[in-house]
């Protein structure tokens, strides 16, 4: 099980809250585990899109307007996560709990 999706309109009536969707990891070789970090983004285009993060591979899209309403909860795409091993550049991480400040090479008139 990846998520369960819940429409939660009618709230502060918890009665009215009801499950209307469960989305399940269906990449072949995945763990047995669900998402982990789940955010929603509503789109430019006025759709609002759930991003899930797991352990495994891309971060699959969903397109929750499309699910809430009764469609398919199908991925609609993905985007990479974390470090793509095809990526040669160099990765360089700081030894110094500080950035430097800048240091001052000139002084102007009024100093």
């Amino acid at each position: 099980m990846g998520a369960i999706i819940f429409d939660v309109t009618g709230l502060p009536d918890t009665s009215k809250v009801k499950e209307v969707a469960q989305i399940k990891v269906l990449e072949p070789g995945a763990p047995l585990v669900g998402f982990h970090t789940l955010t929603p983004y509503k789109h430019s285009d006025g759709r609002v899109l759930l991003f899930a993060t797991s352990g495994f591979g891309p971060a699959p899209v969903y397109d929750l307007g499309r699910i809430v309403d009764g469609g398919s909860a199908e991925q609609i795409g993905k985007v990479p996560n974390g470090p793509d091993p095809n990526n040669r550049q160099a990765i360089t991480t700081s030894t110094s709990p500080t950035t430097p400040r800048p240091t001052r090479t000139s002084s102007t008139a009024l100093d």
